[in-house]
């Protein structure tokens, strides 16, 4: 089975681009509950990194008396680590130690569009009716 048959596709993940503000990015946060949010470039939809809530709030805090600090662009704002990408045609298999890691695995076509995530549990799901079915 390929990622793109678990796939969350693009229309239906939150996602930020490259050139928000940190106030416009802050609310896309509250707004969707999210720990961490793939980047995009605006022209391309290419996926650039995924910006945690806690990377912002770090950067805001850091600014703390500086009301202009919500003005500055989300690229600004130091990356926590990189959350890796992996093409739709990427064996499941090859996910499961990225999703050890990661809460989700950004998903791009072969020019590096953002395509949609597959998620940590999309992957414990496809794994544990795998396991069923062996045992039957």
């Amino acid at each position: 089975m390929k990622a793109k048959d678990l796939a969350t596709a693009k229309a239906k993940v939150v996602h930020l681009f490259n050139d928000m503000t940190i106030d416009e990015a802050l609310k896309v946060l509250l707004k969707s509950n999210l720990a961490s949010i793939p980047v995009l470039e605006r022209d391309s939809n290419r996926y650039l990194y995924s910006l945690s809530a806690f990377a912002i709030l770090k950067k805001v805090a850091n600014g703390r008396g500086n009301p202009d600090v919500y003005k500055e662009p989300i690229s600004s704002v130091s990356l926590e680590r990189f959350i890796v990408p992996c093409t739709l045609d990427t064996e499941i298999d090859n996910l499961i130690d990225l999703v050890v890691s990661q809460n989700f695995v950004p998903l791009v076509d072969a020019s590096g569009a953002f395509q949609g995530i597959v998620t940590r549990k999309a992957v414990i799901n496809y794994m544990s009716d795998r396991l069923s079915e062996s045992e039957e």
